[in-house]
């Protein structure tokens, strides 16, 4: 009976072991989602304002806008 019970004190501290590295883990992959959350936005953000600055810059370079000069008023 007690080569059992060693038996099954050890797998159970083999158990805790898992788990606590099972956990950290877990934690680890949360905070990495909540960082790629935040990185997709920035992203987002970043390219938005990329294409308000092409359009814009568009429209600054088409003759349209360009003529707004005073002859052009008159």
């Amino acid at each position: 009976m007690e080569p059992k019970r060693l038996s099954l004190e050890a797998a159970n501290q083999q158990l805790a072991a898992a788990e606590e590295r099972l956990h950290a883990v877990q934690n680890k992959i949360a905070a990495l989602e909540e960082a790629l959350v935040k990185l997709k936005a920035e992203y987002t953000r970043a390219t938005d304002a990329k294409l308000r600055c092409q359009v814009n810059l568009k429209l600054s370079l088409s003759p349209r806008c360009k003529s707004k000069d005073v002859t052009s008023l008159s």
